[in-house]
């Protein structure tokens, strides 16, 4: 981000709380076989990182904190992401929150295919004039084991006009009743701009393919824990000259849902 983060002053983390369950038309009989359908459910996690990448461009590397929560309710989906540098390689770099994301989607099922449009704003504290926020869609189609995945994304504040595109393919698979395996690959490609808004160069490119893995493993029903490493290949020339050439990545994930 510019530093848009994936990807405030006062230190905010929304705390929203839905005690909401979905009314069913059920007999006495059935009612004493089945629990009520809970329409609501939320979480937390801390994602710890060596390196902070976004769309391929790396903000910090060093050791971060990357704590988020979300609530889901009927579809839609309110997460309150933050990126806290606890260490940076470089000295000139602050310490602290210094950024905080509020996103808000909603999923869509249509037999097959899903969709989720989305909003995000982007808030920094130390330099509020580059505060934005962008409209995305991501469509997800299962192919076989694995799904066809897209996200088109348009900011319409800060840099308005600029697009970021990708096309993708996700796979995951269970190893065991606790431990899955999942994988990753995007092409993602990005107009004049937004490499001139978040680069500092004016140009359309096939920006880069990444590749992620993860390991999922359920400590509990509740608790989780995920290794995960994330590469990216710089794909245009010119690019490289302002970019990390291969940035990479690796966290651990610790969460809990309920």
């Amino acid at each position: 981000m510019q530093r848009i983060g994936g990807r405030f002053s006062v230190q905010v983390l929304a705390v929203l709380s839905l005690i909401l369950f979905a009314p069913r038309g059920a007999t006495a009989q059935e009612a004493d076989q089945q629990e009520p359908e809970k329409t609501v459910s939320c979480g937390a996690e801390a994602d710890f990182n060596r390196s902070y990448i976004w769309r391929g461009i790396r903000y910090n590397e060093g050791f971060l904190v990357q704590p988020s929560a979300w609530v889901s309710a009927y579809g839609f989906t309110f997460t309150t992401w933050a990126n806290v540098v606890a260490d940076d390689k470089d000295p000139l770099v602050k310490t602290g929150l210094d950024e905080v994301d509020l996103i808000l989607e909603y999923d869509v099922t249509g037999g097959i295919l899903e969709i989720a449009p989305s909003f995000t704003y982007y808030h920094y504290p130390e330099d509020q004039s580059v505060n934005s926020g962008e409209l995305a869609v991501k469509a997800s189609l299962p192919v076989g084991p694995a799904s066809l995945a897209t996200d088109q994304i348009v900011d319409v504040m800060k840099y308005e006009g600029a697009y970021f595109g990708d096309v993708g393919i996700e796979y995951e698979r269970g190893i065991n009743s606790k431990l899955s395996f999942s994988a990753s690959s995007y092409l993602a490609w990005a107009s004049s701009k937004f490499n001139q808004s978040y680069v500092g160069l004016s140009k359309s490119a096939l920006n880069y393919a990444d590749l992620g893995i993860s390991l999922p493993y359920h400590v509990t029903e509740r608790l989780y824990l995920t290794p995960h490493a994330e590469l990216y290949f710089i794909l245009d020339e010119e690019l490289r000259d302002y970019l990390d050439k291969n940035p990479f990545n690796l966290g651990l994930k610790v969460g809990f849902e309920f």
